[in-house]
């Protein structure tokens, strides 16, 4: 795996190279897309945390094994999911969800009578952030989790503003209130710029239901809660963080990204190309390997497998949410709903049970429609190979 792309220069096989170019001068697709992709390369993390990476140490060797957890540990958001746990056997590891998989993020003061968790732990004071750490982790090392909480305190470009927001919403202490971290117009427009910390005094009073779109993230400083009229009880209301952020990332993989360096966004774009640049795009220049830069998503371990996971759902949902809005212009023959339902009920129809069907290209992998032509061309296949057994045969 030495041969360089001529464009983004990733390594790769010879054998990867597009299939209409020569062994002598390969180009690759997979990487960038023959140069039609182009990101800035990854910062060498800070020293503390490049040795840990690196080092052949035993304290190395246990921060890779434990990965992990401590970025769990220091993580300022949390990840939304709902596990199916019905797979129980003796083989691998599964890691099975229902529905999407989110990253959730909470007030900057916790629950009363409740520990202080994630993002909460960057508001308070250090020592007593890391004993809170500690108490949970206890099987951690003291002094791995001390380096990684001062590389982030001191190099993370989020800690800063988190704790400039946390100032801002003591001022007013009302539930009412709240502060939106988004890009500001008056920054690059090729980027997306977090706001310095003087800059974060976007105030939302009494909006406690405004979630914004995939540009906002909205900040508390108590807990919200929504009455829950089935169990008669309150919750803590978790505001979802949009995948098509650029802060998807870096919130929740400080360890992978410990500046806070701005992951994948909607209408992320190509400087002087008006060609969007997507996720699974964004998501397979990053992983793959080159000589100039160094990669800390890839010296992940573990971590790095569960943030192909997190990226392949995002992938899916992006795909999913764009096949959802673009019903129309797919020219998908959809059936009506009122249809379907008296042809499988004779006597009563329920009305509040219809809907709006969303079709399935034959393009979404994995759907009815591509399942059926793969089964079509797996028998064509067959017929095929039969055919021409037969032929030899007689002949």
């Amino acid at each position: 795996m030495n041969i360089e792309c001529p464009f983004c220069c990733a390594l790769h096989w010879i054998d990867e190279r597009v299939a209409s170019t020569s062994v002598h001068y390969p180009e690759f697709g997979i990487c960038c897309e023959r140069g039609k992709v182009r990101l800035t390369p990854l910062s060498v993390p800070p020293l503390p945390l490049f040795h840990l990476f690196m080092d052949d140490t035993p304290a190395g060797k246990e921060f890779r094994q434990n990965i992990v957890q401590y970025n769990a540990a220091l993580a300022f958001t949390s990840m939304g999911v709902n596990i199916d746990r019905s797979v129980i056997g003796g083989g691998p590891p599964v890691f099975r969800i229902h529905g999407e998989l989110t990253h959730l993020s909470g007030s900057l003061l916790p629950e009363a009578g409740t520990q202080p968790i994630y993002a909460q732990l960057y508001v308070y004071n250090s020592d007593e952030a890391y004993r809170c750490r500690i108490s949970r982790n206890d099987n951690l090392s003291l002094h791995t989790m001390n380096t990684l909480q001062q590389v982030i305190e001191e190099y993370n470009a989020y800690h800063p503003l988190y704790q400039h927001a946390y100032e801002i919403l003591q001022q007013y202490d009302s539930p009412d209130y709240g502060i939106k971290l988004c890009v500001l117009p008056e920054n690059d427009p090729r980027r997306y710029n977090l706001p310095t910390a003087d800059e974060v005094g976007v105030i939302i009073p009494g909006e406690n239901s405004y979630a914004g779109d995939y540009r906002d993230i909205i900040l508390h400083l108590r807990p919200q809660y929504y009455h829950s009229q089935r169990d008669n009880k309150d919750h803590l209301k978790l505001q979802r963080i949009n995948e098509g952020h650029a802060a998807y990332t870096p919130l929740h993989y400080v360890v992978l990204f410990p500046y806070g360096e701005a992951g994948w966004y909607q209408g992320l774009k190509v400087p002087g190309n008006p060609r969007r640049i997507t996720l699974l795009q964004h998501t397979a220049y990053r992983i793959h390997p080159r000589p100039n830069e160094f990669s800390s998503i890839l010296r992940g371990c573990r971590l790095f497998q569960t943030y192909l996971v997190d990226m392949f759902a995002c992938i899916d949902q992006d795909r999913l949410h764009f096949i959802r809005t673009q019903q129309p212009k797919l020219r998908a023959t959809v059936l009506n709903g009122i249809e379907d339902a008296l042809s499988e009920s004779d006597d009563h129809v329920d009305l509040s049970q219809l809907g709006q069907r969303v079709i399935l290209p034959a393009s979404y992998r994995g759907g009815p429609r591509d399942l059926h032509q793969r089964y079509l061309d797996g028998m064509t296949v067959a017929r095929h190979s039969h055919v021409i057994s037969r032929r030899s045969t007689y002949s």
